[in-house]
């Protein structure tokens, strides 16, 4: 008997169901879709990261200060802006600006080149601004394989400074000249023309400094950056060759020479006049003197009066004439001066005043007796008239000791004159003759300069050879 009332209800009991096959793809089908998710979330993640480099790599390209690893002259400019790049090199320039010295010494003095005086320029901004564009053109890979090579190994960039080298060589050329002292030999300070006494000049030391080398040696220094240095100034010391004891010595009285002149007034007026044009004349060494050019012309205006004169083989009245004497009277002085004589003239026929071949002959204006002072000092010339005596002495550098110069004359042909002329002239009174030109005998003479040493010879040299043309008598008769 079943108990209804036990509280336990009677299990239902379901039907059976037969159970189905499953399909043969359905294995597969799930793999495939496992595996495609899989992919997707690996590319997902790929994605992912290669977002992420691009953006780092973005980050790393688009610093707007240097990049890492790149100096100019040593410093680091990483991290820098361009503004503050050059304000921290402009701040180290301007302390190698007031580094850049070189100091010249001699003896107490004391010279400073600096960056004050020379102009100063350097590259370093450019190089700079050159600095930054490193890692800055190309692909953003390219420039992040670059900023990363140069992070690696480094880039460095050394700057250029170069000054104003004229302004140093100005500057070392100062130094030179105001250490060179223009020394010299002893000299003749003057003459006095009156006492015939000459006054002298001290000798003085000299010094050089090459200015070549100087500035050769302060731009080495500079351009190897040892600023700051020293340089002792090479100073050569020059003696004089010369003392004043010694070239007192050398100078007084050269030569003089003396002729004696006629009773005629008015030729020793002349002689008087072109005597004192002469004294006085100074020479210094490459002066040339010309008589004509020192007396000038003989005019009445200034004196001169007519007096004997040789005109065309006759003896004349000249204004001037007897100027002659004066210029053969100093020629001999000039002569045994040792002085070089460039313009010379025989007359017509021998003077009396002097001996054949030792006459100058002077005529205005082309015939001129000339001399040059070919010595290494100047030349003093006094002429001196009185008591028809002309006397002319030259007082410079002496010709050496006990050296002497004289002249020799040697006559090697002689002329007589030809036959008298004698030429009609109806102008003369009837049974009356004029002599015309009066005959001269011609000679052909060779001057020797002959140079002695206490009176002996010891040189003798051809100096002139003089003509004297032959002239016959010339008679004019009625």
């Amino acid at each position: 008997m079943t108990d209804t009332h036990s509280g336990v209800l009677p299990r239902r009991v379901q039907p059976r169901v037969a159970a189905k096959p499953r399909a043969w793809w359905a294995g597969p089908l799930c793999l495939i879709l496992v595996g495609a998710l899989a992919a997707l979330a690996m590319w997902a993640q790929q994605q992912v990261k290669a977002y992420e480099a691009f953006q780092y790599m973005r980050s790393v390209v688009a610093r707007s200060t240097f990049y890492d690893g790149i100096t100019v002259d040593g410093v680091p400019l990483g991290g820098l802006t361009l503004e503050q790049a050059v304000d921290r090199l402009a701040a180290r320039d301007q302390q190698e600006n007031e580094s850049f010295e070189i100091f010249l010494t001699a003896g107490d003095a004391r010279w400073r080149i600096s960056s004050d005086e020379v102009a100063l320029h350097r590259n370093t901004e450019t190089l700079i601004r050159q600095a930054y564009t490193r890692g800055r053109t190309g692909t953003l890979e390219e420039r992040y394989d670059e900023i990363n090579a140069i992070a690696a190994s480094g880039v460095a960039y050394e700057s250029q400074m170069w000054y104003e080298r004229s302004a140093v060589r100005e500057l070392t050329d100062q130094v030179a000249r105001r250490l060179t002292i223009e020394g010299h030999d002893a000299g003749v300070a003057e003459f006095n023309f009156n006492t015939r006494q000459f006054t002298f000049t001290d000798a003085l030391a000299g010094q050089i400094v090459d200015a070549d080398t100087l500035f050769t040696q302060v731009a080495a220094a500079l351009d190897s950056g040892n600023y700051g240095a020293t340089i002792e100034v090479s100073i050569t010391h020059v003696e004089p060759s010369i003392t004043r004891e010694q070239v007192q010595a050398l100078y007084g009285k050269v030569a003089g020479f003396t002729t004696s002149t006629s009773a005629s007034v008015n030729r020793n007026t002349n002689i008087s006049l072109a005597a004192r044009a002469i004294n006085g004349t100074v020479l210094q060494p490459g002066d040339v003197f010309s008589f004509n050019d020192t007396t000038g012309q003989r005019t009445y205006a200034k004196g001169y009066r007519e007096a004997g004169a040789i005109q065309n083989g006759v003896l004349v009245d000249d204004i001037g004439g007897g100027v002659c004497q004066v210029s053969t009277t100093l020629f001999n002085a000039l002569v045994r001066s040792g002085l070089s004589i460039s313009m010379r003239n025989p007359h017509a026929w021998p003077v009396d005043y002097v001996n054949r071949g030792e006459d100058a002959m002077v005529n205005w204006p082309d015939k001129d007796m000339r001399m040059k002072n070919t010595t290494d000092g100047p030349i003093y010339i006094i002429g001196s008239f009185a008591n028809r005596t002309l006397t002319f002495e030259v007082y410079g550098r002496k010709l050496g000791d006990g050296i002497t110069i004289d002249l020799h004359s040697q006559t090697t042909a002689t002329t007589p004159p030809a036959e008298t002329v004698y030429t009609r002239n109806s102008s003369l009174a009837p049974g009356t003759e004029a002599v015309t030109r009066q005959s001269r005998t011609g000679y052909q003479v060779t001057t020797y300069k002959v140079m002695y040493q206490y009176g002996k010879e010891i040189s003798r040299e051809a100096f002139y050879k003089s003509e004297y043309r032959m002239y016959s008598k010339m008679v004019e008769y009625n």
